[in-house]
This record gives structure tokens, sequence and C-alpha cells, in this order.
């Protein structure tokens, strides 16, 4: 069981055990069905009537154990995946019982003192981290200072594929998303393993939320509708900036290309980012720049073809959803 859930990516979603066990068991074949693979549920006759019909299913219980006792009770229901108190004296004890039951722990975080916490413990090498932070951007955050060899999960609810989609470029190996029914169910499921697969390839958000983990404000350069020098851009290389941002607009796409070419040359820790309009014959070519290395990343500036987007296979985002993105409009030369 361990092994498997460290290896594969993880959909939680929680079910409503309020319900009469009829109504639940149809919904946990829906989740089953649509590729939902961990169930979190606190009623036990609710666990004990979905482990009787489906004995290999991953129950969670929302409920953060804090003593062995607890852990032993869970054992006895066939639990093998726990919310685990980070806080209580009985961590470590609880931990290697976990270990020797082949039970996945879970310890949820949420801020800084959090993550001090976290990276001072030795005996986590079994655990599942579940970040959770005061929104998912903040979350986005604090993954970038956990050690990539502690196993994360996404505990903010997601809203969209592009929150997978960079989920999953970052290293969390599991989102929840209690709202899969009403986003779209199996088709929206299909689409997110498309995003799965394509984000592991991605580098972008590592990059960027790397860089916000260590400062909260970075330096936005934009370049509007003119052509700049190759000058002018070698010394813009050479100043501390992290990203510079391309209106393709009334531009000389071959003079672009150019530019962007020279800019991997000098200087490859310098995101590059191409700003969409709503203009399909440019959103190619950008594209195609972005598949050859020349973008990082498109800024989506209108609403309407973001949410036109279905497949989430590259690094795109809309205009103003990273917040702590500093547009830098001087003249820096």
């Amino acid at each position: 069981m361990m092994n498997e859930i460290f290896t594969k990516n993880l959909i939680f979603s929680t079910i409503d055990d309020s319900k009469n066990n009829v109504k639940i068991i149809d919904r946990i074949r829906i989740y089953l069905d649509i590729g939902v693979n961990v169930i979190v549920c606190d009623n036990l006759d609710s666990i004990k009537a979905i482990k009787k019909i489906f004995q290999h299913i991953i129950i969670l219980p929302s409920k953060h154990i804090t003593n062995k006792n607890e852990l032993e009770f869970y054992c006895s229901n066939g639990i093998k995946m726990v919310f685990v108190e980070k806080n209580t004296n009985e961590l470590k004890e609880i931990l290697n019982l976990c270990k020797k039951f082949n039970i996945v722990p879970i310890l949820s975080i949420s801020n800084n003192s959090d993550i001090a916490f976290i990276t001072t413990q030795v005996h986590l090498q079994n655990a599942i981290i579940a970040i959770d932070g005061k929104n998912i951007h903040d979350s986005f955050i604090l993954k970038m200072q956990i050690p990539p060899q502690i196993k994360t999960i996404l505990k903010n609810d997601i809203h969209s594929l592009n929150d997978a989609y960079i989920a999953t470029s970052l290293g969390f190996s599991g989102i929840f998303c209690d709202n899969i029914l009403d986003i779209g169910a199996g088709k929206f499921i299909n689409l997110l393993y498309l995003a799965f697969k394509s984000a592991k390839n991605d580098t972008f958000y590592y990059k960027l939320y790397s860089r916000l983990a260590k400062d909260s404000k970075i330096i936005n350069v934009y370049l509007g509708e003119k052509n700049i020098s190759i000058d002018e851009i070698i010394r813009l290389c050479e100043i501390d900036i992290d990203i510079i941002s391309f209106d393709f607009n009334n531009t000389n796409i071959k003079y672009l290309k150019n530019i962007l070419k020279t800019i991997n040359i000098i200087n490859k820790n310098i995101l590059k980012i191409g700003i969409v309009q709503d203009d399909k014959k440019l959103f190619h070519i950008q594209r195609n720049f972005q598949n050859n290395g020349l973008l990082d990343a498109l800024e989506i500036a209108d609403l309407k073809m973001f949410q036109r987007i279905k497949k989430v296979t590259f690094a795109f985002y809309l205009k103003g959803s990273i917040p702590v993105m500093i547009t830098q409009k001087e003249k820096l030369l």
C-alpha cells in the first residue's frame, strides 16, 4: 500500500457522510469511475460500509490523531492513511507505529514556523506533508521551502486545471478537489491527468516560486509595442531582474525571435513571458516560441480567452493572478 501511494498522483475528495450508506456507496462508485483514489470520510459506519464493498479503497479520516490508541483504532478498521497532529507528544512513536502497520501518516502545515518544524524532523521519510496555506498561492511558496525528498500534497481545494498544472510542476504528489463533480467530473479528470503529465516537464513555475520563496517581490520588466535594440537587451540582462514580458503587437516577430535567443545566450535565469491578446495568429506564434524554449510562459490578458483554454498542457496564467509580481514600468537602461 505505502509503495503504491508514494509512486502515484493522488486525487483526494471528501464524501458527505451525513447521507445514508446507499447514497454514499453510489457516490463512491462515481468517484472511483472518474479516477479519485483517496476518499476523505469520518463516519465509522460509513467507512465500514465502504470497505465492505471496496476492500482496496484508500480512506482518509479528516480527524488528526494525537495518540497511538487512536492510530490502533483506525488500524483495526482497515484505515491505511491518517492525519497526524504534528504537535502531539507522541509524534515519533505514532510515526514508528505507522511504519510498522504500513499506514501512511499525513502532517498538515500552514505557515513558515511549520516549515522550520518539518525541516528539523529526521523521521519523516515515510510521511506525507499536506500544505494548507492561507490561499493556494501561499501554499505554492511554502512548498518551495520543503526539501524535495519529502512527499507533499496540496490541501487547498483546487478550482481549475491550471491550479493542478502548477501544483504538479512544483512537485506536489497529490491534490484535494472536493468540488470535482461540479466542475466536470470524468471529463475534468481526463484533462487533469493530461495536465499532470504535461506539467512534469515544465520548469517555469518551479523557477518562479523558488524565487518568490526567497523574496516576496520579483521584478518583471514590461517591453511594450516597440522594438528594443540588441545593445539595450544586453544591458538589461546585466541588471538584477527576474522576468521580461513581451507584447507581440506591432512588433517585428523575426527581430523579436533574435532578441529572445540573445537573452537565452546571455542570461538563462531571466524568465521570458509572452503577453497574449485575443489574437489567434499571435497566440500560435507565441506557443511555437514557447515550445522551442524562447518563451517560458504566456500571460493571458483577456479573461474570456483564458477561459477558452480547455487543455492545460503549457505554462500560462491570467494577468494579475500572481499578486506579488511587480511590473517595473520605468526604463531601467
